[in-house]
């Protein structure tokens, strides 16, 4: 049986977030675009989620909290 590890989705995915939620922040001029016009009003709540979930992605990563929380 093949054992996938999760680690390297969660730095991935985690950096991902974390870099898009920083971008969102620092430079909001980057979303103006009519793709993002969804985003425009709360464009930085929008940035500090993704750049919190990113933040806990890597921070789990980092500390192995879900091995402690698996039944």
């Amino acid at each position: 049986m093949i054992h996938f590890r999760i680690e390297p989705v969660q730095w991935g995915a985690g950096s991902y977030c974390a870099f898009n939620g920083l971008l969102m922040l620092v430079t909001p001029h980057q979303f103006l675009s009519p793709s993002y016009a969804a985003l425009q009003p709360h464009l930085w709540l929008w940035g500090l989620l993704f750049l919190l979930a990113g933040r806990f992605m890597l921070s789990e990563a980092l500390l192995h909290i879900y091995r402690l929380a698996t039944i």
